[in-house]
């Protein structure tokens, strides 16, 4: 086909129906199946409501597509309505006509009057570039994804393709750093881990009680994380709780990835009171133990250079700095104070805050 004219497409908001078209625009643009199960969930099933979904279109073909999910989160401390930006694409033969930002500007125009008042993603390499020129976006950091090596082995056996050298060399490497980073280091045997799939209601009051002593984070409320965790149609995680006596005082999430066959653990979220410190060592050692019975290679997690959880992150053997994620925000009203948002340690960020894992 060729390149259509930039004269022949419109934008225009989603209207019921068009998800029937947008398979053969996610082929076009990032060659990968449309999953209607994940498409729904993520924008139809979200408690914090229905997503935005802005579009061109050319004569019954989708050219492009910006769109945006509602998230509820808590900004120095107050509730506000933000938004996470994702699912940025355009059809291989409407590119360099400039539907990006046409779409996006209108989707922002469209939710500036009091309905979303800060959107936040994590673009890609493509779409970095057009969001901070001309989507008025600004780098809040770049997230260091930390890395635990689970077996070594298994690994370099990837990287060389010869066992015979990878096998003796990678264990020999792997008991090296057990030894210098145990996974058994916790001193409080007050604290009980549970493991389960579902997280109970009682985690209300752990995020009531916990999220004063962080300044910018999603509301990790019951409602929000059973859609996040339990609901998700395409993955699965574990939970695991933290206890003293009969309370909840934190929890982890797990999930998988393979990325260029290496089988990884992900800590996709942690939350406890930031000044526990025993809490947030016996979780992050409890999912390294789960990694590792599932034969995970790695075990992998990112948080902001000012979380409170990175130094007990980096004591359980999270040292290896690999690929990084960009974190952008776009102030989408005029009711927030620009300064209030740069602040990295503010800031409370993991992989469950993205759509990418």
């Amino acid at each position: 086909m060729e390149q259509a004219s930039h004269r022949t497409w419109k934008v225009r908001p989603y209207r019921d129906g068009d998800e029937k078209l947008l398979p053969d625009l996610y082929k076009s643009a990032d060659d990968m199946p449309f999953d209607f199960r994940y498409w729904h969930w993520l924008f139809k099933a979200n408690p914090a409501g229905n997503g935005y979904v802005w579009l061109a279109e050319d004569d019954g073909v989708l050219a492009g597509q910006y769109a945006i999910i509602p998230t509820r989160m808590h900004l120095q401390g107050k509730p506000i309505r933000c938004a996470q930006a994702l699912a940025a694409m355009t059809h291989t033969d409407y590119r360099n006509q400039g539907i990006f930002t046409k779409v996006a500007q209108a989707l922002f125009e469209a939710t500036g009057s009091g309905e979303v008042d800060l959107v936040y993603g994590f673009p890609n390499d493509q779409s970095r570039h057009g969001h901070l020129k001309h989507l008025d976006f600004f780098v809040l950091e770049n997230l260091t994804t930390w890395v635990r090596p689970l077996d070594i082995a298994r690994v370099l056996n990837l990287k060389t393709g010869n066992q015979v050298i990878s096998k003796p060399l990678g264990k020999s490497a792997q008991a090296v750093f057990n030894t210098f980073y145990p996974r058994h280091i916790r001193s409080d045997t007050d604290i009980r881990i549970e493991s389960t799939s579902r997280f109970p209601k009682e985690v209300d009051n752990l995020f009531q009680s916990c999220a004063p002593k962080f300044q910018n984070l999603i509301i990790r409320d019951y409602e929000y994380l059973k859609w996040r965790y339990e609901d998700h149609p395409t993955h699965s995680y574990r939970i695991f709780l933290g206890y003293r006596g009969d309370i909840l005082q934190g929890y982890c999430v797990c999930g998988t990835a393979v990325r260029k066959s290496i089988e990884i653990g992900l800590i996709m979220d942690l939350f406890s009171d930031p000044n526990d410190k025993d809490m947030a060592t016996s979780l992050i050692e409890r999912a390294v133990g789960y990694m590792t019975e599932q034969n995970m290679m790695l075990a992998a997690c990112i948080l902001t250079s000012k979380s409170p959880f990175l130094r007990q992150l980096k004591s359980l053997g999270f040292i290896l700095p690999a690929k990084t994620f960009t974190y952008v925000i776009r102030n989408n009203s005029d009711k927030l104070d620009p300064s209030t948002l740069r602040h990295v340690k503010d800031w409370h960020i993991t992989f469950g805050d993205a759509d990418f894992v």
